[in-house]
């Protein structure tokens, strides 16, 4: 069987990054024991209005600015993301199924 090296969509791309970015997000809270509640406190510290009903759709969607998630994880006092870890193009290919060559 040949090695899928089809072009990777939009849609893919971001079904990966989706599960990864709220994960970053959720155990950054859990890690500091910040509740959603709490994360909406300390954005408001820096002028960013967001509800706790508001924090909780958009991290359970994962869907966001970066300049919103930048402001979370600064709040959350994370210095550093490995970004190593995240292979994008093995996890698609590896979740494609297989093409049937003939």
């Amino acid at each position: 069987m040949k090695p899928d090296t089809s072009p990777i969509r939009q849609s893919e791309t971001l079904a990966v990054l989706k599960p990864y970015v709220k994960t970053l997000i959720r155990s950054a809270m859990r890690r500091r024991n910040v509740t959603f509640k709490e994360l909406s406190v300390r954005l408001a510290g820096l002028g960013i209005q967001a509800s706790e009903n508001t924090l909780i759709q958009k991290v359970r969607r994962a869907e966001f600015p970066a300049h919103f998630l930048v402001v979370c994880l600064r709040v959350l006092e994370v210095d550093h993301v490995d970004l190593q870890r995240l292979d994008i193009a093995r996890t698609i290919r590896e979740k494609r199924p297989p093409k049937l060559v003939r």
